[in-house]
């Protein structure tokens, strides 16, 4: 039950990432107010740290241990890097130099954060495999 609610908590927490440049959109800062953007920004902030430690809960929760910062961020980035490659396949329909630019940097993000969450995770094997026995012969 609780891998289900942490699954839960990391889709509203990615849903309300993505819709911060949106809600940035259709309320624009009033000129001079300052408190309005660093509300913003505060807002931004919270809901990136809850997403990161949605994600650091469900990591834990299904026994990862070695590095699980490291794992989460990871798993993060990779995750937009499939939204950001999504976007980018739509963009070459539209403009296609920019969008083969979009496709190719986002694709280049999700290959340096699957080898970066993979290499992690080959470490924690290797850390929590036992260790071979020394004694030859017994």
């Amino acid at each position: 039950m609780k891998k289900v609610l942490a699954i839960v908590c990391i889709v509203a927490f990615s849903l309300m990432v993505l819709a911060i440049p949106r809600s940035l959109q259709q309320n624009p800062m009033p000129a001079g107010d300052y408190a309005y953007l660093f509300g913003q920004l505060a807002a931004a902030v919270l809901i990136i740290g809850f997403l990161f430690f949605s994600v650091r809960w469900y990591l834990t929760l299904s026994g990862h241990t070695y590095k699980v910062n490291g794992q989460a961020w990871a798993s993060i980035f990779l995750g937009y890097s499939f939204i950001g490659v999504l976007v980018g396949v739509l963009m070459v329909k539209l403009y296609p130099s920019f969008g083969a630019i979009m496709l190719a940097l986002w694709m280049l993000i999700g290959f340096l954060c699957w080898k970066w969450r993979r290499k992690v995770r080959a470490m924690e094997r290797a850390l929590s495999s036992p260790a071979p026995s020394t004694a030859a012969g017994v």
